[in-house]
């Protein structure tokens, strides 16, 4: 359209979304709340991220909050994803770099071939680590709901009642101050009306009188 119409510089009138940078993980906790979404990068110290995103799931505040616990988990399982995958590669890098600097490589197709098995074998390797490192993250999680004991899960799960009472507590009064508002609108609306029918009588009414004065003076006249 910009094309047609001749415009130039269109680059700057349509710039290019900006893309998502790195930033820590307090500042990813408090994006979390907003109900955006998160993203992990390459070179990032993963397990700290996780650590403390994970600390930061455990609040009371985010607990209660099933649409930002879903946010932080597939954020964690993305940097658990991207740990896992760089953790193989530096093993397995020594042996990928002699494949790719042998001179037979290019020309060779059972060398190809062995690149591309070493390939699916490293993915395979990442597949296995993400498993095992998803297992050691659940098993710590229930081994700290088991410690924490019946009285103190019970009294966990009243407090997260206690705050969807309070937030529907909220809302009702929130409902009620609207409900009433709007009923004073109404009670407004209906007594402006009543007050111009009564102008609307009294202007017909003073209308009436002058044309009877007019007529008496007439006939007196």
């Amino acid at each position: 359209m910009y094309l047609a119409l001749g415009v130039d510089n269109i680059e700057a009138l349509l710039p290019p979304p900006p893309q998502p940078q790195p930033t820590d993980p307090g500042l990813e906790n408090s994006i979390s709340l907003l109900g955006k979404p998160l993203k992990a990068f390459e070179g990032q110290d993963h397990q700290a991220h996780i650590d403390a995103h994970r600390a930061f799931m455990s609040s009371m505040l985010v607990k209660s909050n099933l649409p930002v616990m879903s946010i932080l988990q597939a954020h964690i399982s993305e940097h658990i994803s991207l740990m896992a995958r760089q953790a193989v590669m530096e093993q397995m890098a020594p042996q990928m770099q002699q494949m790719q600097m042998a001179p037979q490589m290019q020309q060779d197709p059972q060398a190809q071939q062995q690149m591309q098995q070493m390939q699916t074998q490293m993915e395979a390797a990442i597949a296995k680590q993400i498993a095992e490192m998803t297992n050691n993250m659940v098993a710590e999680e229930q081994e700290m709901m088991e410690g924490m004991g019946e009285d103190s899960l019970v009294e966990l799960r009243k407090k997260e009642l206690d705050l969807q009472a309070a937030e529907i507590r909220r809302k009702e009064k929130s409902d009620e101050n609207q409900m009433a508002l709007d009923l004073l609108k109404v009670k407004q609306k209906e007594k402006l009306q009543d007050e111009k029918i009564d102008s609307t009588e009294d202007i017909a009414q003073l209308r009436a009188a002058v044309t009877l004065e007019k007529m008496n003076a007439a006939r007196r006249s």
